[in-house]
């Protein structure tokens, strides 16, 4: 589901006032409640002086970020059980205590949830093509627009990397592909993970029906079924016409064809995909 706001304390920390579940997460590996925030391990034991922490069976694991200073993994894992009231169990523990150094400080957290990472699983689909959207970065594009429950809509859903990814984390989806090899391709692919087959041939300029969110990675390029600019214009003036939210990627920034068409992007995430190829995720609608 769309992510908590928060601020980004420095790079690979998120900190946010709301705690959410980031088992469905693509690019979040740890969502944990923020114990306490150090510059370093003695003023951390000092701010843990001053704290109840209760847990019946709990372990510590230590995670050390690039650059960070060397922090003992044995000895803040025994400093910082020791002011745990409760018992170690590293086993089949009842809580997990993380402690992550970053070059700028100790940030130790209760763990809350972790990603599932199935996305990886994903990749190893039985049909594919070298330009398929990466099964994370399909996941982060459901993720930005759409909840679990929502109904999800991909007009152009090649091998089905996106309808795969919107259905594990709960979404309904309808697939569609000029391609009738395409779409037999994506219900294959929904198939071999157990999902269901979602996936019809129809042409993108022309679906009609309401959607809770769209989100495509439109045809570029020479895989691509339509082979010129006027049918990709005429692919998204019709789609962003289908659900209030979109998440829509393209092999350039159309900031300006999306704003001419009423539906100017919150945000444009550039994603290099390879030297000759950069993939630019458009979302567009409410936050």
């Amino acid at each position: 589901m769309p992510p908590a706001a928060g601020r980004l304390a420095e790079p690979s920390i998120v900190l946010a006032q709301t705690a959410v579940s980031i088992r469905h997460a693509a690019f979040v590996a740890v969502g944990a409640e923020t114990v306490a925030v150090a510059k370093d391990f003695d003023a951390l034991g000092q701010a843990l002086e001053h704290r109840q922490i209760k847990a019946t069976t709990f372990a510590v694991t230590v995670k050390k970020l690039p650059g960070a200073p060397p922090v003992p993994s044995p000895v803040a894992k025994r400093e910082i059980g020791m002011r745990i009231e409760g018992r170690a169990d590293l086993r089949n523990p009842a809580e997990e205590f993380l402690l992550v150094a970053t070059p700028q400080a100790l940030y130790l957290g209760r763990v809350l949830s972790r990603s599932d990472n199935a996305w990886r699983q994903h990749e190893r689909r039985p049909h594919t093509y070298i330009r398929a959207l990466p099964a994370r970065l399909a996941r982060a594009m459901v993720n930005l627009v759409a909840k679990p429950g929502q109904q999800v809509l991909d007009p152009c859903c090649g091998v089905g990397t996106i309808p795969i990814e919107a259905e594990h984390i709960g979404c309904r989806v309808t697939g569609f592909d000029l391609s009738p090899k395409m779409a037999d391709a994506s219900n294959q692919n929904l198939q071999h993970f157990g999902f269901p087959p979602c996936a019809a041939v129809a042409d993108a300029r022309t679906l009609a029906g309401r959607w809770d969110a769209v989100v495509t990675d439109l045809p570029y390029g020479h895989i691509g079924h339509y082979e010129d600019a006027k049918s990709a214009a005429e692919i998204l003036s019709n789609i962003l016409t289908l659900a209030p939210r979109a998440a829509i990627v393209l092999a350039f920034d159309a900031t300006a064809e999306l704003t001419r068409l009423g539906h100017p992007p919150r945000q444009v995430i550039p994603v290099p995909a390879s030297h000759s190829l950069v993939r630019h995720i458009h979302v567009i609608g409410p936050g």
